[in-house]
């Protein structure tokens, strides 16, 4: 009986095998804990850069749509996919090698969980509006009370920023260098066009001018070829390409208003819209609603 109170000696291998094995689950476990907390786009960062105990660079940005952040010195950082940590170290290091001696880098990451977004403007609640991924521009215009009275006929889905959160009160505040994508208002919220109504990402900014924004004298638009009177006008909401060439006088005698064309944008970026302006006069065609800065050519006729 006293054989079955005997304890069996541990084999000494198995044991560090043991051992190992549970230290690889915890890391593992850990690693795994890690990236559940990764940085994504649109998460708020709150960076500090700390040199001989001095705070030499505090500030607060976000995550872009492309997972990047602005550093000083440094440019660009890839943020997203890291832990906080991660992102410290991925700072420290080069700062540390060619700019500071010893400095140490303290990271506070508020996480938007993929559920901010960020709409400014004529709406009557702008700011940042809780909403779960994937949502479309109508449910966020919305949620935020819907347009104004006062609201503009456009929207403006701003992409590639680097701080989603900035507020915007004017088009002179929207960054240059984003990519923007413009949704008629009124086929949205009247028609409920869905071909309209595009899926706002993470890190994107919606923006929705006022009117007087629109109305401002500043803009122009461009009519030239063969037009009575060619030349610039000042931009009126609501203006569409026939309206605009009779207000400036009509057609010239060997125009061609069958093959005109809008040119919209600048840069590489310039949009031509063919438009058939003896089909809309007959109501055969729908006519173009024009924006600011919109180019207008009547050409000439080939007889």
């Amino acid at each position: 009986m006293g054989n079955l109170f005997k304890m069996k000696r541990i084999d000494p291998f198995l044991y560090l095998g043991a051992v190992l094995f549970w230290g690889l689950f915890v890391q593992a476990t850990g690693a795994a804990e890690t990236k559940e907390n990764a940085i994504g786009p649109g998460d708020r960062i709150e960076l500090t850069i700390i040199v001989g105990g001095e705070p030499r660079h505090e500030s607060v940005t976000t995550v872009s749509s492309t997972g990047t952040i602005k550093v000083p010195f440094l440019g660009e950082i890839k943020a997203a996919g890291l832990a906080r940590n991660e992102l410290e170290e991925a700072i420290r290091a080069p700062l540390a090698k060619d700019y500071y001696v010893d400095p140490k880098v303290n990271i506070t990451v508020e996480p938007l969980g993929g559920e901010g977004y960020y709409i400014w403007g004529a709406v009557q609640e702008p700011g940042l509006i809780k909403m779960p991924p994937n949502t479309r521009l109508l449910k966020l215009v919305v949620s935020a009370g819907g347009v104004t009275a006062d609201a503009g006929t456009t929207a403006y889905i701003i992409r590639n920023v680097q701080d989603a959160s900035a507020k915007v009160t004017s088009e002179q505040d929207l960054p240059p260098e984003s990519h923007r994508i413009e949704v008629p208002l009124k086929q949205l919220l009247e028609r409920g066009d869905a071909g309209q109504n595009p899926i706002v990402q993470h890190g994107d900014i919606v923006y929705i001018p006022f009117k007087e924004t629109l109305n401002d004298k500043s803009y122009k638009i461009y009519i030239e070829g063969e037009i009575a009177n060619p030349g610039a006008y000042d931009f009126q909401e609501g203006i569409t390409a026939l309206k605009a060439c009779i207000a400036a006088g009509g057609f010239g005698e060997y125009a061609a208003p069958n093959r005109a064309k809008i040119f919209r944008g600048s840069g590489r970026r310039v949009r031509t819209i063919k438009i058939n302006l003896i089909r809309v006069q007959k109501g055969k065609a729908r006519d173009v609603l024009l924006k600011p800065d919109d180019r207008i050519h009547i050409p000439e006729s080939w007889f």
